[in-house]
Formats: structure tokens, C-alpha cells, sequence
């Protein structure tokens, strides 16, 4: 009888031993990272340089896909567009080159990990960029889907959640933060929770574009967010098993723009340019993967209408909150963009900072430097 009681006391040991090892084993694979404004990123928005930008992508496309993973991800996508949207006739919001832009980062593969790993670390330098980032036209072309989605969605500000796992985020209230990549996020929380729940995000993102019509997994309900949006820290709660972390939008910022092209690394705050007049024809479509993305466009020749006056150099950073937003949709619409282009009627003006008002009645363009 002794024997027995000993051989349990000896199991339910072993079995503790282990559990707690296991424990000991979970907290170890779980890192902390600490958020913060990911200034090693790279944020180019490419304000004012898609001509050029498309003219140095035809040099540099084809050594992209020598990564077999970008090239076999790409593959499929350019098969999907084709599947759903090659004998259609309407017209697009986005065009092909972009579409399979989203598809292949939303695959589900190792392509958007690689990207992502990539934007990380490549703003390091310009020089890191030009010499060490491999997916130079993949993040082109994301953007571009961005900022014609944002435009198209008529710049809806979304609540969306993003769920993380193994990294335990911590944050500091009030704090101003990038994500530093390409971010993911779901109108769904428990979407969010699958992808992991170890750091759950609640994101109020005005430049988070909904991506659902372009995913291959459409019921994941997809926001993408882009690098260079910035948040405010409004709320941190930590529990024993997650760190929940509330990001409302501060403002843009980047610190590169039209780094392909421009000799020299270029600083700067604010909105994303102004669309009009700067847009490209549908690419034509080639379906050879080394020349699968040359830009053969035929481009529009009008001017964007109201074109951004100079600034002066002078760094400005817009707060988008609700009184800037509901003063820009109570303005005017005038096609001469008599209002005068900047500035806000009324009592809606702030210290140093101002407005676009365009024919549309808002438009959070930056000024041109």
C-alpha cells in the first residue's frame, strides 16, 4: 500500500515536473516587443513619382523573381485575376497589376512574411534600400492599391482588430506608434483572435483600406493597413494570457518618398497625395513572369486639377479628428476649386496647420516640397 502511495506521489510529481516545464517552455516562445515609431522602416508613399517609379521598375522587376517564393505566389495570383477578372468588362476600381498585388500578399503563403520581414528593416538607409530591399515593385504596387482603394472608399475611417501571436506588444499611453509593416486586421474580431491572441490590437485606422474583394480569402473581411499611418496609444490592458492594445489614428508620416528615384533620402509629414491626374491605363497583360510587370501604360495627360502650391519646405503634420473631418464635409463642392484651395471656412482653422479643399470637398493631400 505504501508502494502505491509512493508510485503516486512519484507520477503526480512527474506529471507536475512536466506541466510546469511545458508552462516554463509557452512564456519563453512568447517574445516582447516593444512599439514605438519603427524608424528603420520603409515607408515610401511615392507622392509625385509614379512615371519615374514605373520607368526604374523595368530594371529592376525581373531579378524580383528570382526569389522562387515571390515568383510561384505571383503565378497564382496572375492565375486568379484571370480566372475572375480577365473576360470582364466592367471597369475595375483597381487595375490587374494591383489586384495581383493583393492577391499574392493575402496567398497565405511565406511571400507577405518576407515582405513584411523586408519593410522592417529596409528603411535602414537609402542605400540599404537600393542595394538590400527585394521587393521593391510588390511594395509599389501595394501602395498604389492602397491609395486608389482609399480614394474609392471614399476615406472611410474603419474600427477593425488584429491578432497576434507569439509577441507580446507593450506600448506606453498616449505614445504615437507605427506598425512598421503591411498590417492585417479583420472588421471581425474572432477573425482577428485565429491569427493569434497573445497581442490583440483595436485599430481606428482612417488609411486601412478594405481588401475583401481582392483576397483569396474573402470571409477573413481584410483591412490592410499601410506602413507609414501613425497611432495613438489610447489604451494598454494586460491580462494573464494577452495584452489587449488600443491604436486610434494620430496622423502620416514617412521618411522616405520616391526613394528609387530621388538621390537623396527625403524627410516629410502629412497626407497622401492628391490621385487626380495621375493615374495609369490597365497594364498590358503579359503573362512571361520576367516581363509580368513591365509597365507598358498609357498614361493620361492632364495635370492633377488644383495642383498642391509650395509650403516653403516647412514640415507640417496633420490631426485628422472629427472637427477637421466634419468641417471638410460641410465645405462646398466648386469644379474651379474656388474656395481657395487652402485653409477652411469658419471658425474650423488651427495654429499652423491647414486643409486642402478640392472639388470633391476634401482631400487630405500634403503640399508639394
Amino acid at each position: 500500500m505504501e508502494q502505491l502511495a509512493l508510485g503516486w506521489v512519484l507520477l503526480a510529481s512527474t506529471l507536475f515536473g512536466t506541466a510546469a516545464t511545458g508552462s516554463r517552455r509557452d512564456v519563453r516562445a512568447i517574445t516582447e516587443k516593444v512599439m514605438d515609431m519603427a524608424w528603420d522602416s520603409f515607408d515610401d508613399q511615392y507622392q509625385d513619382c509614379r512615371t519615374g517609379m514605373e520607368e526604374k521598375l523595368k530594371t529592376v522587376n525581373s531579378p524580383e523573381f528570382q526569389n522562387k517564393t515571390y515568383a510561384d505566389t505571383w503565378k497564382r495570383a496572375d492565375e486568379h485575376w484571370q480566372k475572375q477578372w480577365g473576360n470582364s468588362n466592367r471597369p475595375q476600381v483597381l487595375q490587374q497589376e494591383q489586384v495581383v498585388a493583393v492577391l499574392a500578399y493575402t496567398d497565405g503563403g511565406h511571400l507577405y512574411k518576407q515582405l513584411n520581414a523586408a519593410v522592417r528593416e529596409g528603411g535602414r538607409s537609402r542605400e540599404h534600400y537600393l542595394q538590400h530591399f527585394p521587393f521593391k515593385t510588390l511594395h509599389f504596387l501595394l501602395i498604389e492599391a492602397v491609395h486608389t482603394l482609399w480614394k474609392a472608399q471614399n476615406t472611410e475611417c474603419y474600427n477593425v482588430y488584429r491578432g497576434v501571436l507569439g509577441i507580446c506588444f507593450t506600448a506606453q499611453l498616449n505614445q504615437t506608434v507605427h506598425f512598421g509593416q503591411f498590417a492585417s486586421a479583420s472588421f471581425k474580431k474572432n477573425t482577428a483572435q485565429k491569427f493569434g491572441n497573445d497581442t490583440l490590437f483595436f485599430v481606428n485606422t482612417c488609411y486601412g483600406v478594405s481588401i475583401r474583394s481582392f483576397s483569396f480569402s474573402q470571409d477573413q473581411d481584410e483591412v490592410l493597413i499601410p506602413p507609414f499611418e501613425v497611432f495613438n496609444v489610447t489604451k494598454v490592458i494586460h491580462y494573464i494570457d494577452r495584452t489587449d492594445i488600443h491604436l486610434h489614428l494620430h496622423s502620416m508620416n514617412s521618411t522616405y518618398n520616391c526613394a528609387l528615384v530621388n538621390s537623396t533620402d527625403s524627410q516629410q509629414g502629412g497626407c497622401p497625395r492628391e490621385m487626380a491626374g495621375d493615374r495609369a491605363q490597365p497594364w498590358a497583360g503579359a503573362t512571361v513572369l520576367p516581363t509580368l510587370l513591365q509597365p507598358w501604360l498609357q498614361r493620361n495627360t492632364g495635370g492633377p486639377a488644383c495642383r498642391s502650391r509650395s509650403w516653403g519646405g516647412r514640415r507640417v503634420e496633420y490631426l485628422l479628428n472629427s472637427g477637421a473631418k466634419n468641417a471638410i464635409n460641410g465645405t462646398e463642392n466648386d469644379p474651379l476649386c474656388k474656395m481657395g484651395g487652402w485653409g477652411l471656412p469658419g471658425d474650423h482653422s488651427w495654429p499652423n496647420q491647414e486643409v486642402r479643399v478640392t472639388p470633391e470637398g476634401r482631400d487630405w493631400s500634403r503640399p508639394s516640397q
